[in-house]
């Protein structure tokens, strides 16, 4: 049986800059709200990282987590971006 990859150091999502209705600052504070709530363990390890004026926002520290608890936060954090993206309301 293959050996599962390693769960790699960050989890990046990357916005267009030139969006001004989807913006990094917002999907951040929906992230850390999601994780807060489903994973409030997990948020005393991680870095939720995004310098303002950048489109990138980073999850750092993810693989300090378990093996399980990192890929379901991973998991989850795709589901925010997906949703975000994807949502008028938002």
């Amino acid at each position: 049986m293959p050996k599962s990859q390693d769960q790699p150091p960050t989890v990046d999502f990357t916005f267009d800059p030139g969006s001004p209705s989807k913006r990094p600052e917002q999907f951040v504070s929906l992230l850390k709200s999601a994780l807060r709530q489903e994973f409030p363990q997990a948020l005393e390890t991680l870095d939720i990282w995004h310098a303002p004026g950048e489109p990138l926002v980073s999850i750092r520290n993810i693989e300090k987590l378990d093996e399980q608890l990192a890929a379901s936060v991973a998991h989850k954090a795709r589901g925010v971006f997906n949703d975000f993206m994807t949502s008028p309301w938002y």
